[in-house]
């Protein structure tokens, strides 16, 4: 951000320019094409201070209110040390040259030696990374004229500069003095207007430049004052127009400028004919917007060009065209031509590129700028010439305000950190798992630093947005996992945005419980343990088959024994019994008593045949239970004259039922039969046998004559011990009185899963 003064151009006004703000401080005088409006820039500020202008000896306190009112002073470079190839006076005098104070009665003098080129090395504490600085030039010892006649600037980026190594000069762009006139005197100098000898004149002097580094890594300036002479009167060699002809140094102030990235401001313009005697060809790169040119000669047409040397080639990205501010003769600028050319351009070379600029004749309004790019003409956008020329037939074409040149600005990627840790890759960078934050250092190569924004930037699939930057350097939170794209777009100073973008991969990696690995290596796992617990429960499993099955084998070798070995037995004593009655004459008791034998030895058969059938595996199914249950129903209801109607469905699913469960089942049924052909008095039972998923249910219903009264003595040890039998195999037994008669015993026992 800079303030200018200019007072001392032979035509122009003395102005104040701060980043596009433009304080008019006098008029131009004597021109019909005077600058009477104030035009609106892109984030200008503009006013009128006509009839205000300062004292000379104010305009650097001007300057500095300049600067102030918008909080915009730069901070002061700090130098690490000053030297010079002469010196009048002490190391300590040389050193009051960057000590930070205006006024000194001491500083850089080079008394007596004022008939040689002397000069003075100022070397910067750190490498400054800039290319445009505002360059003050201090003498304020007390004394009239004591500022350095002639002189020029250059730089350094050596690491230990020094007076023979490699220095390449500073372009002064915009200059100006508080009571002298100050001018070029070549391309790369700067002179004052000769004072007439023996003048009074303030006793103090600043020169405020706007200069432009070459290079962007400096380390130390360079001020080279000539020897000049007077035209007339005492012309001997001298430094300064003084009666001395000494200057005195106390000051060299530089400050880091936000940088226009204007390629043109400040180059050398050439004109093939003479331009109007009250202006000039500079005008064209001074970057003021209210200055302007046009040829002298109203008849040249196409004959007539501009040419501006941007001091090397370079690959553009556009070029702006500036018509002048007023409204007075503004089609002047219609068709123009513009061209571009690697080298100096001669007869018969044919340009790098051209194009031609409101070909219907038609022209822009006041103050607006034209922005041609690569695709507004044809060949390759590059070159170090530009020639600007107009076939228009309107008399004094083409008249220009400014032309401003943009190279291609590409932000480049200087480092990336992921948290603490930094991260390499050119055009792919991976991202570890877990990163929280970004840190982004950028880097743009080319001249010029815009005040705000800087670049641009975005991450398309999580910012796809613009998000503008107004630091190299940068933070952000980091994208979730996956791919995305990182872009960044460098602005310039005129506020258009740069055609090309940096582009970068970034690959954020996925944390490892989300990669498919872990994933694998967790089915595996969960794999090999369902394996191994199915082996486990399988073995468990088969060992109680196995086990099973060893007890059912064992079951049925003892339900054959019992029935072959027991049973026969029995039935071999009840046999012997009635051969040994039919065959010996007894007497009736002993007859009697051997019919009783036998009757109970068949009854002990008829009870071993029950236990075997309940030890036997082969009746632990549902079907065989109740087969058994509705026979056994049937058999001892029929002598008693009690009819027995079964209900059940015809066929049964493949249900176990455990030995148990079955033999207390069949004990506690037995029970409610004897109570019913003791108790009831009944002519006729329903037997009722069905199943559910979970148990099976037998339900004993008779026509008796119910439960009157609660029985007593073995009635109710029966029915308690119908009730144990059940609730012993997991079951219920309910037993119930109708209202309309009889007894209802339902027992409901649980069926093996």
């Amino acid at each position: 951000m800079l303030c200018t003064l200019d007072a001392g151009r032979p035509r122009a006004a003395a102005h104040v320019e701060l980043a596009g703000c433009i304080v008019t401080l006098d008029a131009l005088h004597g021109q019909k094409n005077t600058a009477r409006e104030i035009h609106e820039q892109p984030r200008p500020f503009r006013g009128s201070l006509r009839g205000l202008m300062p004292p000379r000896r104010s305009l650097s306190a001007a300057l500095f209110l300049c600067l102030t009112s918008v909080g915009v002073i730069a901070r002061p470079v700090v130098f690490q040390s000053a030297d010079a190839t002469f010196r009048r006076g002490t190391l300590q005098d040389m050193q009051a040259t960057i000590d930070g104070r205006e006024a000194n009665p001491n500083g850089w003098s080079v008394a007596p030696q004022l008939d040689r080129t002397q000069a003075a090395i100022f070397r910067t504490a750190e490498p400054l990374e800039a290319d445009l600085f505002a360059v003050t030039l201090s003498f304020f010892s007390g004394e009239s004229y004591t500022s350095i006649a002639e002189f020029a600037l250059s730089a350094t980026m050596d690491e230990r500069p020094s007076f023979d190594g490699n220095w390449e000069p500073v372009r002064i762009i915009q200059w100006s003095a508080t009571s002298v006139a100050l001018e070029r005197a070549g391309e790369n100098r700067m002179r004052t207007a000769e004072v007439p000898e023996g003048s009074a004149g303030p006793d103090g002097e600043n020169y405020n430049l706007l200069a432009r580094t070459p290079f962007r890594h400096v380390t130390a300036f360079r001020l080279e004052a000539f020897p000049v002479r007077r035209a007339s009167g005492d012309t001997s060699p001298r430094m300064a127009w003084n009666a001395g002809g000494d200057f005195v140094l106390t000051e060299f102030r530089i400050e880091p400028a936000p940088g226009s990235t204007n390629l043109a401001l400040g180059a050398p313009v050439k004109t093939s004919h003479p331009v109007e005697t009250y202006l000039t060809a500079a005008a064209l790169t001074d970057g003021m917007p209210y200055s302007l040119v046009h040829p002298r000669d109203p008849n040249l047409g196409a004959a007539f060009f501009y040419e501006i040397d941007l001091g090397k080639s370079h690959a553009l990205d556009h070029i702006g065209l500036r018509q002048r501010n007023d409204t007075w003769d503004i089609d002047r600028f219609s068709r123009v031509l513009v061209q571009l050319y690697e080298g100096a351009p001669e007869t018969g070379v044919a340009p790098l590129w051209k194009a031609m600029d409101r070909a219907d004749g038609s022209h822009p309004d006041a103050a607006a700028v034209d922005v041609l790019h690569a695709g507004d003409g044809r060949g390759e956008f590059r070159g170090r010439f530009l020639r600007i020329s107009s076939d228009s037939p309107v008399p004094k074409s083409p008249q220009l305000a400014e032309v401003e040149v943009y190279e291609t600005r590409t932000p480049h990627l200087l480092s990336i950190r992921a948290d603490d840790r930094e991260l390499t890759g050119a055009q792919t960078v991976s991202i570890p798992a877990g990163t929280r934050r970004l840190l982004l250092a950028m880097n743009i190569p080319q001249a010029g630093m815009p005040v705000d924004p800087v670049f641009r930037w975005r991450i398309l699939g999580h910012h796809d947005e613009w998000q503008p930057a107004r630091n190299l350097a940068f933070e952000t939170q980091c994208p979730p996992t996956g791919p995305f794209i990182f872009e960044a777009q460098a602005a310039h100073s005129d506020g258009v945005w740069d055609a090309t973008k940096l582009k970068i991969s970034l690959f954020v990696e996925t944390p490892f419980i989300q990669t498919p690995g872990f994933r694998w290596l967790v089915a595996s796992v969960a794999l090999l343990a369902g394996v191994l617990l199915t082996r486990y429960f399988l073995r468990r499993h088969i060992a109680a088959l196995e086990a099973k099955s060893a007890l059912a084998d064992e079951r049925t070798r003892i339900a054959r024994d019992m029935h072959d070995e027991v049973g026969a037995r029995l039935a071999q004593l009840a046999v012997l019994q009635d051969v040994f009655a039919s065959e010996y004459p007894l007497p009736d008791e002993a007859r009697e008593s051997l019919r009783q034998l036998s009757i109970t030895a068949r009854q002990a058969v008829a009870s071993l045949d029950e236990v075997v059938w309940t030890v036997d595996p082969q009746n632990d199914t549902l079907a065989s239970t109740a087969e058994h249950l509705a026979q056994h129903a049937t058999s001892y209801l029929a002598p008693v004259k009690i009819t027995c109607r079964i209900v059940a469905p015809i066929s049964w699913s493949p249900v176990e039922i455990r030995a148990q469960v079955r033999h207390e089942l069949i004990l506690a049924f037995k029970e409610a039969l004897q109570n019913v052909v003791k108790h009831a008095h009944a002519t006729e039972v329903t037997l009722t046998l069905r199943h559910d998923p979970q148990q099976f249910i037998v339900r004993l219903a008779d026509n008796g004559c119910g439960l009157r009264q609660r029985p007593t003595g073995t009635g109710q040890d029966g029915l308690r011990n119908m009730a144990a039998r059940i609730a012993s195999a997991g079951g219920v037994c309910e037993i119930s009185s109708p209202a309309e008669g009889g007894v209802v015993v339902e027992m409901r026992v649980p069926l093996s899963r």
